[in-house]
């Protein structure tokens, strides 16, 4: 192998490296010391979040909560928006009854997007007051998957599903509702400062080629 191979070869082995540390599956937001909670109006509800700067979170799965986990009684839409914009970035409808399979208190359905750093808000629609599906709410403590950091509770009355960032300082931790599973991405600084090393040889092993 050439100077040249050799030195491409090991910056995208480094680099490979600085990207590496993801985990499958792993639920965004974990809520601790809440209840089950009615809702009794149309209502667009869930959480902000942040995602830290140099990371990437990997959306593999949309979820909403599953009282009990004997089925939704009705479908719900659930999205993640961004907040500065509110555009709708993914999004997916979980289907009532026990179609959809559950995970961790969550009836889950398919996604894939790329989150990179910035601020986030997760969105589910309760289309119905009376005899509508609980939410998780009142959490003292929550586990954060990596690189994500949890922000306020979000809602507002509506009769659609669409963008809200209304805070609900009174739910403390999130309204659960909405959630998703991700991998998360996190850069090792010093792997990124490997890479430019080998990136530079590789330049001056060019330089020097006749």
């Amino acid at each position: 192998m050439t100077a040249c191979g050799r030195s491409m070869t090991l910056a995208v082995a480094v680099i490979s490296l600085a990207v590496s540390g993801a985990w499958a599956g792993t639920l965004a937001l974990n809520p601790f010391g809440g209840t089950d909670q009615p809702e009794n109006a149309p209502f667009n509800l869930g959480w902000q979040f942040t995602v830290s700067s140099g990371a990437f979170l990997t959306v593999t799965e949309l979820g909403y909560y599953d009282s009990g986990g004997d089925g939704l009684n009705f479908s719900h839409q659930v999205g993640i928006f961004d907040d500065a914009t509110h555009n709708l970035l993914v999004s997916g409808t979980i289907d009532s009854g026990l179609t959809d399979p559950l995970e961790q208190s969550y009836r889950v359905v398919s996604a894939s997007f790329i989150l990179g750093s910035g601020v986030y808000d997760i969105v589910g629609f309760n289309p119905n007051g009376g005899g509508a599906d609980n939410f998780y709410g009142g959490a003292s403590s929550a586990t954060p998957i990596g690189g994500l950091t949890f922000d306020t509770a979000v809602g507002s009355l509506s009769g659609s599903f669409g963008f809200t960032n209304v805070a609900q300082g009174g739910e403390n931790i999130g309204i659960f509702g909405p959630n998703f599973f991700a991998t998360t991405t996190v850069p090792e600084p010093g792997a990124f400062i490997l890479a430019g090393f080998a990136l530079a040889g590789l330049g001056l092993v060019a330089r020097r080629r006749p």
